[in-house]
């Protein structure tokens, strides 16, 4: 189970048979969770995850992506569905453990389980689990269309989860060419794997799966813009850059959980400009939108030039 659906696949034979005739559900703030026509805007989001991370079970990283989609839509989430697939030999032990988790986090974060359901998938030891979270809109939903020269903001640092699930799943490995030191510096802070809305920004969308560049192509092709991107813009650690080329890896390809991306417009730079946030320099503007339908990634001080394309799969699995 590598990540999720191709977007040319996804595009091609799915979303394009789901029209807004299907029921009253309205697309949230960055399309990262549904949110319905009634009195109390209710979002639905939901996050996937397969069991593939040595320190995460599935039902934890599939409830953080579903809590950051939550963020993404301006919602907080109050109840949980959880489905589980799972393969004729996946180990009972990993399901209980998960189950032991998923509650616990519920319980951290307020959310009531309120259902769910579970299948076999056929021969194998793995299993999958798909979190779909519902809440409640904290804020009004921008109706402010994209325009030329908005924004392109990014809080959060390019690959640094991916990079911490290799560590953690590859630690022997990575230790003959890294120090000890190294590697547990690298390691992502667990609080930091939950997005933050971005500060006068009308338009959000969180990354995981394909890492920061295929965060910035989907919001280039929402807003039926172009985008002009400086690649120093785009905030990276050194060390994710050096643990990432050891794998022959494009960090910025690599998941992503807990980076936010969005738009603003200029009349609002001065929220986003003026918050502690930016000033500490957690968040980056790492471009502008354009006329043009390009989304491309510029350097001068590289000399390098790199066009966006849809998703195909994350860099993680070339391990």
């Amino acid at each position: 189970m590598k990540g999720t659906i191709p977007a040319n696949l996804l595009d091609r034979s799915i979303t394009r048979h789901l029209t807004k005739k299907s029921g009253p559900v309205l697309q949230g703030a960055g399309r990262d969770g549904a949110v319905f026509e009634c009195e109390n805007r209710m979002v639905s989001a939901a996050g996937f995850a397969a069991d593939e991370f040595s320190d995460m079970t599935a039902g934890e990283t599939a409830f953080i992506i579903a809590e950051n989609n939550m963020t993404a839509s301006r919602a907080v989430p109050e109840f949980m569905n959880i489905y589980i697939t799972a393969e004729e030999e996946c180990s009972e032990e990993k399901l209980r453990q998960d189950m032991i988790r998923l509650p616990s986090l519920a319980k951290e974060k307020g959310v009531r389980i309120i259902g769910g359901n579970t299948a076999y998938s056929g021969k194998g030891d793995g299993y999958s689990v798909t979190v779909n979270l519902l809440g409640r809109l904290t804020e009004s939903l921008s109706k402010n269309a994209a325009r030329p020269g908005d924004s392109v903001v990014i809080w959060g640092a390019a690959g640094h989860f991916g990079v911490s699930r290799l560590i953690q799943a590859d630690r022997e490995r990575l230790r003959e060419r890294f120090s000890e030191r190294f590697l547990r510096e690298s390691l992502m802070a667990e609080t930091d794997v939950y997005a933050h809305s971005i500060p006068g920004a009308y338009l959000m969308h969180d990354v995981s799966y394909g890492g920061v560049y295929r965060a910035l192509y989907e919001l280039s092709e929402w807003s039926g813009l172009g985008m002009e991107l400086t690649h120093e813009n785009i905030p990276v650690r050194q060390d994710t850059i050096e643990i990432a080329e050891f794998y022959n890896m494009n960090p910025y390809c690599l998941m992503g959980v807990g980076i936010m991306t969005g738009l603003c417009h200029e009349a609002d730079l001065d929220i986003l400009k003026n918050s502690p946030e930016y000033q500490e320099g957690l968040i980056s503007i790492a471009g502008v939108l354009t006329e043009k339908k390009e989304k491309v990634v510029r350097s001068e001080r590289f000399n390098m030039q790199r066009f966006l394309t849809p998703y195909t799969q994350d860099e993680i699995y070339k391990r």
